[in-house]
């Protein structure tokens, strides 16, 4: 889940050539006959469901045509387009599940030129506040959908209350942040595992080749070689949950993956000012519900993850971030300072940091 992080120019114009902003990286062009009001109205289901009762917002009233929920059936070809990447999500058992999770949740994918996205710089995105996911135009396939897969898991953890925790502390906000986006990269590259094992390798290519993944991918690897070489299975829920935990990790591994939700945090603790009132800590069963595989036949409640992580989590998070920030200067040619010029998008498709 993406944040609203300044970027320095240069960095915002070597993204921008990565991603290919022609009209038609957004996807196929609309049948216009089909974008009339007219027969929206009569073809579209879930424009049909706002205009009975409400239950999309304006956004997904002004761009129906441009956006599919789970359980929808396309009725166009922009929509076909996306219905072909929530089939390549649930064509393996992760996918499959969190669809299931969700998909009374009313959570759709968006088109690309719906205008979603705030910035040419983001891969995806999930907006909470009207359930949709977006993934940025002109990305390579396979990082298409590791993106899409990682905003699914972030529509799961908002389907299980994980996203909008109101009164937490500076730090456990913090470590909310961290935690949520690790475990959609996590649940990422888990899912491409599963891709890769069932024929479709460019996922896999994807989180292996970018830097902000390959820690990630890295470890959950390496766990799974180690299950094999014991014996032990690859393919349960338990083998799964077994090297998300070791993968989980490795987000942390490096502090220029983070560097960019850590200046989106440091803004908003500068923009609250003295006005920050929340002082709680996490849930206790926050690791529990966000370390969960929808619909597992593990034990109830089963999660890869525990409070030690949360503790190991905090101690990262007092060590990176400033919960004081000074004010940013600002005025006729002064570029803002930033402690971390590199974002950690699951979509910049940059070199490795030498």
């Amino acid at each position: 889940m993406l944040m609203g992080l300044r970027k320095h120019r240069d960095l915002q114009l070597a993204i921008g050539a990565l991603l290919s902003l022609s009209t038609a990286a957004c996807g196929p062009k609309p049948d216009d006959a089909n974008l009339t009001a007219q027969s929206a109205q009569s073809q579209d289901a879930d424009l049909v469901e706002a205009l009975r009762n409400g239950t999309l917002s304006s956004f997904r009233k002004g761009h129906a045509e441009q956006c599919l929920t789970m359980g929808e059936m396309p009725s166009n070809n922009v929509e076909q387009h996306l219905a072909r990447y929530r089939e390549i999500f649930r064509s393996s058992s992760l996918g499959a599940r969190t669809v299931q999770a969700i998909e009374d949740q009313g959570v759709s994918i968006c088109d690309p030129c719906s205008g979603i996205l705030s910035s040419v710089t983001q891969a995806g995105v999930f907006r909470s506040s009207d359930r949709t996911i977006g993934y940025g135009a002109g990305l390579r396939e396979g990082v298409r959908q590791v993106a899409i897969a990682h905003e699914l898991r972030h529509a799961w953890q908002n389907s299980q209350g994980l996203l909008n925790i109101s009164g937490l502390s500076k730090e456990a906000k913090a470590a909310r942040v961290f935690m949520t986006e690790a475990d959609s990269r996590t649940f990422a590259v888990a899912w491409s595992w599963q891709q890769k094992q069932a024929g479709n390798a460019q996922p896999w290519g994807a989180v292996t080749s970018m830097w902000t993944y390959q820690p990630i991918a890295r470890a959950f690897e390496n766990r799974m070689n180690e299950r094999q070489a014991a014996g032990l299975s690859t393919s349960s829920d338990q083998a799964l949950s077994d090297a998300m935990g070791h993968a989980f990790k490795g987000w942390f591994a490096d502090p220029r993956i983070r560097g960019g939700y850590i200046d989106g945090i440091e803004d908003q603790y500068r923009n609250a000012g003295d006005n920050w009132r929340g002082e709680n800590a996490l849930p206790a069963n926050f690791t529990a519900r966000l370390g969960g595989i929808p619909h597992s036949d593990l034990p109830r409640g089963s999660s890869y993850l525990n409070q030690q992580a949360v503790r190991d989590v905090l101690a990262i998070v007092r060590a990176d971030v400033n919960f004081n920030p000074d004010p940013i200067p600002t005025g006729p040619g002064i570029e803002p300072p930033r402690r971390h010029q590199r974002p950690s998008t699951p979509a910049c498709a940059l070199p490795a940091p030498a």
